[in-house]
């Protein structure tokens, strides 16, 4: 550490070391990645201010009460942040819990629909009962939609890789000169959230 002149200003003047200074002057104007990087930084300063050492007895007891007053202020510092932490950590819960709840409300008449046509299924119309199911899928569909889901399952388009899974190759029936590879049966349908894929569709691919 600095010496009695590197620490005093000519007014004797008590200062912090450069090296404390120039520490808690790139913490604070850097970009951290996460919150562990502030802790490490509060931790790297409050180290640095303990470690002061003066040499002349007269002027220690002076600059020591600042240093305690710097080293309680990092202190008080460091606890508010991490109860910052945790109020956005809970909070950050409390999101998607709502999130989630508002999506299951919206789901709740689709459960309806199946709930009815299960009961009817064995005493109904073979066709009065698929199509209750089938309202009951589009709806299902519908809703995920609207929250950012999208159904993978068009036969005829091209094939993807990003959002298909290729089981097997069949060639065309007629001759493709551009070698375009399209979809020729789906197996599953593959899902995708909001450009990012949740499932790939697993598909027969023709060429």
């Amino acid at each position: 550490m600095t010496d009695m002149a590197d620490d005093f200003n000519e007014n004797n003047e008590p200062q912090v070391s450069d090296e404390v200074e120039d520490n808690a002057d790139v913490e604070s104007q850097g970009d951290f990645e996460d919150t562990a990087d502030i802790d490490s930084a509060v931790e790297k300063i409050l180290t640095e201010v303990e470690s002061l050492s003066f040499s002349d007895e007269n002027t220690k007891s002076a600059v020591e009460i600042e240093r305690d007053e710097l080293k309680d202020s990092l202190l008080r510092l460091k606890a508010d942040f991490d109860n910052f932490k945790k109020r956005v950590a809970k909070q950050e819960i409390e999101l998607v819990e709502r999130a989630n709840i508002s999506l299951l409300e919206k789901l709740l008449p689709a459960l309806d629909v199946y709930d009815l046509a299960i009961q009817h299924f064995e005493i109904g119309d073979p066709e009065t009962n698929f199509q209750g199911l089938k309202k009951a899928f589009d709806m299902l569909i519908e809703v995920l939609g609207q929250n950012g889901l999208e159904k993978v399952d068009k036969v005829g388009e091209s094939f993807n890789p990003e959002i298909h899974e290729a089981v097997s190759h069949v060639q065309a029936q007629e001759d493709n000169d551009e070698g375009v590879e399209t979809v020729k049966e789906v197996y599953r349908a593959g899902y995708v959230l909001k450009g990012k894929v949740i499932r790939p569709a697993t598909v027969i691919v023709q060429s």
